[in-house]
């Protein structure tokens, strides 16, 4: 069960923590760079519901490059917060 719920918050599915694949690029592989060094249990909390929004709207994004550019934009944000 709790698997389950691990691999529906990563947007995988579930024979993807089983099988061996050929190694392909993905989105989630370029959002490994944007990913702040916080700890990384942080991920595994409980969304809150601004946080399930963007990720409801960023999961009905088709289009590899435009995904790729928000996760750019988010990074960008990040990093001009980070210099006040």
């Amino acid at each position: 069960m709790r698997l389950q719920q691990i691999s529906e918050v990563l947007g995988v599915n579930i024979t993807a923590f089983f099988e061996e694949e050929e190694k392909i690029p993905k989105v989630s592989d370029s959002a490994l760079r944007y990913t702040p060094g916080g700890a990384p249990l942080e991920m595994f909390l409980p969304l809150n519901k601004e946080e399930m929004t963007l990720l409801k709207l960023f999961r009905k994004t088709k289009n590899r490059k435009i995904r790729e550019g928000i996760l750019k934009q988010l990074h960008g944000v990040i990093e001009l917060e980070s210099q006040k």
